[in-house]
């Protein structure tokens, strides 16, 4: 369960952990595997009864987190959150940026140090 924790999936970006279910689930071949135009992995079993009754098992799989919009000339980055999150609760916090090519980067959420900011961006 850890590995499905820790892998990166933030929302339109879920191959990552897309295919790590596919290849758990699906070890022994026992599934249909089919994917819609949002990404979402669709595993499908037939039966030989017909009576059988029918569920479906349904979980999302992204996350929050943010993409990079610009790259100020101080080396700032300018971030765009996606998903439901405030983004001045990661402040301080570990973050990993993942390029274009899967190139990792590791750093902290900060911001602008308040004395130095403008009164129209304090707000």
């Amino acid at each position: 369960m850890i590995q499905y924790l820790e892998a990166e999936g933030v929302s339109r970006y879920e191959s990552t952990i897309a295919q790590m279910l596919v290849k758990e689930v699906n070890k022994n071949n026992k599934f249909t595997v089919s994917y819609d135009n949002f990404g979402s992995v669709i595993f499908h079993k037939k039966i030989r009864q017909t009576n059988a009754p029918k569920f479906m098992v349904a979980a999302h799989m992204d996350e929050v987190g943010f993409l990079v919009k610009g790259i100020h000339k101080n080396g700032q980055i300018k971030l765009s959150s996606v998903g439901g999150l405030w983004p001045s609760v990661v402040i301080g916090t570990k973050a990993v940026l993942i390029n274009s090519q899967g190139k990792r980067f590791n750093g902290i959420f900060g911001h602008t140090s308040i004395h130095i900011m403008k009164a129209e961006k304090k707000n």
